[in-house]
């Protein structure tokens, strides 16, 4: 067990070391994504801020109610693996890479609009349901989405750098969809989390606080 946890200890490292640049440039564009899904939670006008924060108290307020968990999660589902997919597909060309940076800031955006509209107009029990909703989850989820789009920009890059070897670029690609989907499987436990078991937390939550 110890040793199974030092190997992928030293492949993290590995992985991070030699992708050090794209990483950053993937994380700063998430962090950005996430900034301005919290800015426009402050830039809403007054009449939708009254409709959200009535949204949000009806979310919450679900002591007496019922999910359909099993909807919830395939909804999540699709949407997790419509979003990945995208950030994926700069694995394939550079010039695809653009459409996964966007895909990229896009799920920060819903990542900080969520996280900073729970806070505001939820009080305490928003609070407590960002960081059982939302920051439990993405400890699992933000990793795959960053691990995907920093693999994929500099699969995307190599294809320039190969572009008149095709059958090195076709051995680079088929190596970046295999990790690439060992990625997927991880994310299906954070989205697992996040679907499955945070309508209870919600739950817990409104008949506590």
């Amino acid at each position: 067990m110890n040793l199974a946890i030092r190997k992928i200890s030293e492949r993290i490292r590995n992985n991070l070391k030699q992708n050090m640049v794209y990483y950053l440039i993937v994380f700063f564009i998430f962090i950005v994504g996430i900034m301005a899904g919290s800015h426009s939670v402050g830039a809403l006008p007054g009449g939708a801020k009254m409709a959200f924060s009535e949204y949000v108290g009806n979310f919450i307020d679900v002591s007496t109610g019922s999910f359909a968990i099993s909807s919830i999660f395939f909804q999540a589902l699709f949407s997790h693996v419509l979003l990945l997919s995208l950030i994926a597909l700069c694995g394939l060309s550079i010039i695809l890479i653009p459409v996964s940076m966007l895909a990229l800031m896009f799920r920060g955006f819903l990542i900080g609009f969520a996280a900073f509209a729970l806070i505001n107009y939820a009080g305490a029990v928003g609070t407590l349901a960002v960081l059982l909703c939302v920051i439990l989850p993405g400890l699992l989820l933000a990793p795959c989405y960053l691990y995907i789009a920093a693999g994929g920009m500099r699969s995307g890059v190599e294809w320039i750098k190969l572009r008149g070897a095709k059958a090195q670029n076709m051995g680079r690609v088929r190596e970046y969809y295999s990790k690439t989907a060992s990625a997927f499987l991880a994310a299906l436990i954070g989205i697992a989390l996040e679907t499955l078991v945070v309508p209870l937390w919600i739950k817990l939550l409104a008949g506590i606080v």
